[in-house]
């Protein structure tokens, strides 16, 4: 399951529902593309997590969005999972193709990314 939505920031969220079936350090990159195929960019998410479903969040940059002068809808191409132990332990890249809603360019910020609103 996905979901999308504008953060307060002017950030595009997608959260992403996964299931964990063994405790770990996940650390999972997604790539952000538009409607029209053009590469808008990429984003990372990693901490431990416990048994059972959670939402992941992936926040893109408001202003990297608008440096790509793509307006919305955009689409969650690539995600690649990863289990942080010695060695690192990599799933097969997932290709969801979700789709968000129709954002126009102007809904974003152009501030420069808050990792603290991660």
């Amino acid at each position: 399951n996905y979901r999308d939505a504008i953060t307060g920031e002017g950030e595009l969220l997608i959260e992403a529902q996964v299931e964990i079936t063994s405790l770990n350090r996940f650390y999972i990159q997604a790539s952000l593309y538009s409607a029209t195929n053009v590469p808008v960019g990429v984003t990372q998410f990693s901490q431990d997590l416990t048994l059972g479903k959670h939402w992941i969040p992936l926040t893109f940059s408001g202003l990297m969005i608008q440096d790509s002068q793509e307006s919305g809808p955009y689409v969650l191409k690539k995600i690649s999972v990863a289990k942080v132990t010695m060695p690192m332990q990599r799933a097969p890249l997932f290709e969801p193709g979700y789709q968000t809603d129709s954002y126009a360019l102007d809904e974003f910020s152009s501030a420069p990314f808050n990792s603290n609103s991660l």
